[in-house]
């Protein structure tokens, strides 16, 4: 491995996206139970960073597309998925742009940036 700290979650062993539901395409019923399990897994995955950071802010990189990091926003941020809506993205996301959330040691989220995209201003 090149990257020994990283870990690469929710593939099978051939390195395709882990699918579980029923439907040819995912439904918005089925993303939003792949997100609550994707929030939950981040969540155990802060919780160790914090115990073992030494009082430093962990950081934890989430790669995604626009449809998953507006739930996992909704998620995170509001604490539920009510209102989100497939296709109707309230938090949107500039293609390569970088969202900061930061997670406090009580689990809170907070949002310092949604949608970054100053580290290509010069390929535009």
């Amino acid at each position: 491995e090149r990257f020994p700290q990283f870990l690469a979650t929710g593939f099978t062993p051939e390195s395709t996206w882990d699918y579980r539901g029923k439907s040819d395409k995912e439904s918005s019923e089925e993303c939003a139970i792949r997100a609550k399990s994707v929030v939950h897994m981040l969540r155990q995955s802060m919780e160790e960073l914090w115990q073992s950071s030494n009082g430093s802010s962990p950081v934890l990189i989430l790669v995604g597309h626009q449809t998953l990091g507006d739930l996992l926003c909704h998620l995170l941020l509001e604490g539920d998925c009510k209102e989100w809506q497939y296709g109707t993205p309230k938090y949107k996301f500039k293609n390569a742009s970088i969202s900061e959330l930061h997670v406090n040691p009580n689990g809170q989220v907070t949002s310092k940036d949604i949608s970054s995209d100053y580290h290509v201003l010069g390929i535009r």
